[in-house]
């Protein structure tokens, strides 16, 4: 058989030739080598010596001349420590190699070393990914943006062996497993677009979480799995709460407290239960928003600086038109149709009639600075006049002309200025977002309520209210006009 050396061994060896002789070589220190080696070459270097001194001592024992002649041969015995030297030698060269074959090999093998610990089948984990962002709509069409690192779980089932049930749960699985039994419940789904302000809420179903991470919601009968994460966000770690139906994101968001998980961007929907979902308390604060958007439309209905008076108790069935000198077009003259103040079971037929709704708004001190202009604001028409005539007028100054009036009688009856809204700052709607209460007392509040001006210039009144005792009412004790940023700062903060 042709001979091989240790390094054609080793270089062909078999993985599981190799972990069995990696496993019956003990474990030895880099420094430990260094001993080994040290202590055999010192053997060598004494033997050395000694060899050379007696090779010396015989070489000097022999005379020879130029004509002497060697003949003969001459036994030479090989001193008998070389030989053990020189294995020695080997064996610490081959334990070299071994330990340092040994070290790389574990290195770079992929598999498992056995260390004689049998570990369980399924273990309980959590894994965090880092960065994953999701881009969707929630339920009802809302743009939603969240980069989480997904927190998932795993159970331990059993030993590899399937002897039994394993160890217990690590220690980040079962945290992970409490966050998720802390979810566990009924929440009521909600959304707003003013940080839900009563009377901007409206409910699109209830979502339940179940404690095995699954869940269900019945505004769109969908079923899917919970994912707790967590999204880095300028220094902050913030709590996600991210609901799949099947491998599709579907919505998701931030959890704030154990009653409120924000959804969509902005905040604009959100999970809520507990005492935030409790809706005991919003009855009271809408009643005050009806109160306060009742008087300011009827403040309206009777302020100097409106035209339009009483658009919604308008009878458009009875009324009557007439042409009018009108200085701000070109023709000078236009049709002004004038109605009757009969509709929506209200009737107002005189000055004295508009002064006492009046004062169903105003209160006693603020009526006194405010009604001395109803005395010029009404006109009479002659009833020799007939609809559709033309009314002579000789004035140019605006405060006289019968187009700028906002009440007639004709003919015993009174109406009420209908003028196109093209007039602009004339005219006053109350906006679509729910009026904010604040300062809430037995005897007063304060409001801010945003409305139009003309056709688009948005404002925000700020009026306060009193409680008159003698006529048992809330009544407008002032009355602010100001920006409309005004309405978004005082708007309440999301977690209040």
């Amino acid at each position: 058989m042709k001979d091989r050396n240790i390094f054609d061994i080793l270089g062909n060896a078999e993985d599981d030739s190799m972990e069995r002789l990696t496993e019956k070589c003990p474990d030895i220190t880099d420094e430990q080598i260094e001993k080994i080696i040290a202590m055999s070459e010192k053997k060598y270097n004494a033997k050395k010596k000694e060899f050379l001194k007696d090779r010396t001592e015989k070489d000097n024992h022999i005379k020879m001349t130029d004509n002497d002649t060697v003949e003969g041969v001459e036994r030479v015995h090989r001193p008998v420590w070389l030989t053990p030297l020189a294995t020695a030698a080997s064996l610490v060269l081959i334990a070299g190699v071994v330990l340092g074959s040994m070290a790389m090999f574990r290195k770079n093998k992929t598999g498992k070393i056995d260390t004689g610990v049998i570990e369980p089948a399924v273990t309980a984990t959590t894994t965090q990914v880092s960065g994953t962002t999701q881009i969707s709509t929630d339920k009802n069409g809302s743009t939603i943006t969240t980069t989480v690192t997904t927190t998932s779980l795993s159970k331990t089932t059993g030993k590899a062996d399937g002897t039994g049930a394993a160890g217990g749960a690590s220690g980040g699985a079962a945290s992970a497993n409490e966050e998720m039994k802390a979810l566990a419940g009924q929440w009521k789904y909600q959304e707003s677009q003013y940080n839900f302000i009563p009377g901007s809420i409206t409910d699109k179903g209830t979502v339940v979480i179940n404690e095995d991470g699954t869940y269900s919601y019945n505004g769109t009968n969908e079923t899917g799995t919970v994912k707790i994460g967590v999204e880095e966000m300028g220094g902050s770690s913030l709590k996600t709460v991210s609901f799949y139906n099947g491998s599709s994101y579907s919505f998701g968001g931030y959890y704030r407290n154990n009653e409120w998980i924000s959804l969509g961007n902005g905040g604009i929907s959100r999970l809520v239960r507990g005492s935030k979902a409790d809706t005991s308390k919003d009855a009271e604060y809408i009643s005050y928003q009806n109160t306060a958007k009742d008087l300011i439309e009827k403040y309206y209905d009777t302020h100097y600086q409106i035209m339009f008076r009483f658009p919604q108790y308008r009878n458009m069935n009875d009324t009557v038109t007439f042409k009018l000198k009108d200085p701000n077009i070109q023709d000078g003259v236009r049709d002004v149709t004038y109605a009757r103040i009969t509709g929506k079971g209200l009737e107002l037929n005189s000055k004295a009639d508009v002064e006492n709704y009046a004062r169903k708004v105003y209160s006693d001190s603020l009526a006194k600075n405010r009604f001395d202009y109803l005395e010029d604001d009404y006109v009479v028409i002659s009833d020799t006049y007939k609809n559709g005539d033309h009314i002579e007028e000789t004035t140019d100054n605006y405060n006289d002309l019968l187009v700028f009036k906002n009440f007639i009688i004709y003919k015993g009856n009174m109406y009420v200025n209908t003028s196109s809204v093209q007039a602009g700052w004339l005219g006053y709607t109350s906006a679509n977002e729910p009026i904010i209460i604040s300062n809430v007392t037995s005897t007063s509040f304060r409001a801010y309520a945003p409305g139009i001006w003309g056709e688009n210039n948005m404002g925000c009144d700020i009026v306060d209210f009193v409680f008159e005792p003698s006529v048992n009412g809330w009544r407008i004790n002032n009355l602010q006009p100001d920006n409309y940023s005004v309405y978004g700062e005082n708007l309440p903060g999301l977690d209040s």
